[in-house]
């Protein structure tokens, strides 16, 4: 395993991948995305001049017309003539044409012919279909009987489409299927399946972002996608959470968009609204990480028995929504404040029931590597990286990506926010997610 087990990626990564499919141009860019995050990298570029700084122990890299690697990313250097260079390195300095990265051992001296790269996040292809746009992506650890089957074309639809909107908000869905007994990407068991936005927007708005984020280890990803009308950012994540049943096999879970009146995926598609942030409109897919009581569009692969039929799930939290417990910064200490575990899963039998305790609820285990901000942090990018955080147990620092992504709440009339329906807001909210080198898994 690598000594970086968690990674991160953006869209302003060099060479990172976009995705530019609108609906009447299927070129597979969405999975292609995940494929080079996931299994490949992606960002090759040659370094010019690579040395090696004694009083710091850091190797640093010269590029001749700049880059676009980011601080706290873990990069892969590769075909060094020295081996002490290679391998997956931490940034830990940027200017405009160098990297500093630090090393384990000091190499020999400066070399050439060195090459850098975005590291991938350390999955496999299982199977893939001869143009691209179908892929079964399998864990780089054995956490199950569960792989995650991704289909970015124009012939498997849903409902008979696979997009959905109107004329300023039209996008592209991708099918996202957790599968087992897999013999390739045609042959397979279903699990069960949901689906993502595949498309930023393939509408007119001006107000648009192309942005994404995205965060994994080898058994679980999270995906932070702008889309709809106002390019804001909706949470997607699938892979295998921190289960606490011993020998589980389909602990794997995946998320859906969805609309509020029909939450079950056998609805039409045009059911599926993406009219974000207009007040007007009642759809919306967006699905927060930590929120009270929500089960809609939130799956497990099997219900703790291990029995072949799909449960739904809920995540709770210290307050209501991850990161709605303060306006900012904690004003007797100006600090920012985490939980100091990770967000909670628990299935349920009756939902029905007004009671928890008469729900059936259990406790399957946690999403891994999820923290609660206490209040939420904003940035254009989708995403701010911050170390230092209290409360810090056992650990002298904590490397923590707070996210961006947009959610809705159900809350009392009076709190501010923009509503969208009689007691529903909509906010901008972060979820915390560890990307030191701890890792996720217990």
């Amino acid at each position: 395993m690598s000594n970086h087990p968690v990674k991160w990626f953006n869209s302003n990564f060099e060479g990172a991948p976009t995705v530019d499919d609108t609906w009447d141009n299927i070129n597979g860019n969405f999975v292609a995305m995940l494929k080079a995050c996931l299994v490949t990298g992606f960002g090759d570029k040659l370094i010019a001049n690579l040395t090696y700084d004694e009083t710091s122990s850091e190797a640093v890299a010269n590029f001749d017309n700049g880059h676009q690697y980011k601080l706290d990313s873990i990069i892969e250097i590769y075909d060094a003539s020295d081996a002490a260079y290679n391998g997956e390195h931490r940034v830990t300095n940027v200017t405009t044409n160098e990297v500093r990265v630090k090393l384990n051992s000091g190499p020999a001296g400066a070399v050439t012919g060195a090459s850098m790269k975005v590291a991938s996040a350390g999955w496999s292809v299982f199977s893939e279909s001869p143009d691209g746009k179908v892929v079964v992506f399998d864990t780089g650890s054995d956490y199950g009987n569960v792989m995650i089957r991704v289909a970015n074309n124009d012939t498997e639809q849903y409902e008979g489409k696979n997009l959905f909107g109107n004329s300023s908000t039209l996008c592209l869905v991708a099918k996202i299927s957790l599968v087992s007994n897999v013999s390739d990407y045609n042959n397979y068991d279903v699990e069960t399946e949901a689906i993502w936005p595949a498309s930023h927007t393939g509408g007119s708005s001006i107000y648009q972002r192309k942005l994404w984020n995205l965060v994994a280890d080898d058994g679980m990803f999270y995906l932070f996608f702008s889309t709809g009308y106002n390019g804001h950012i909706s949470p997607h994540y699938a892979g295998y959470i921190n289960s606490l049943k011993s020998n589980d096999l389909y602990h794997c879970v995946v998320n859906s968009m969805g609309y509020e009146y029909y939450p079950e995926l056998n609805s039409t598609m045009y059911d599926f609204g993406y009219y974000n942030q207009q007040a007007s409109q009642t759809a919306f897919h967006h699905n927060p990480l930590c929120s009270a009581n929500h089960t809609d569009y939130r799956y497990l692969a099997r219900a703790y028995t291990q029995l072949k039929s799909p449960s739904k799930f809920l995540t709770r939290g210290i307050f209501i929504c991850s990161g709605t417990g303060m306006q900012s910064g904690n004003a007797p200490d100006g600090g920012v404040y985490i939980s100091q575990g990770e967000i909670p899963v628990f299935e349920y039998k009756n939902k029905s029931a007004s009671r928890d305790s008469d729900k059936g609820m259990s406790l399957r285990g946690t999403m891994p590597g999820s923290f609660e901000p206490y209040y939420s942090l904003y940035d254009e990018s989708g995403g701010t990286n911050i170390s230092h955080l209290e409360p810090r147990i056992e650990e002298t620092e904590r490397l923590v990506r707070f996210v961006t992504y947009f959610g809705i709440e159900s809350i009392a009339a009076n709190e501010v926010g923009k509503q969208r329906v009689a007691g529903e807001f909509k906010y901008e909210k972060s979820i915390g997610l560890d990307i030191g080198d701890k890792g996720w898994r217990l």
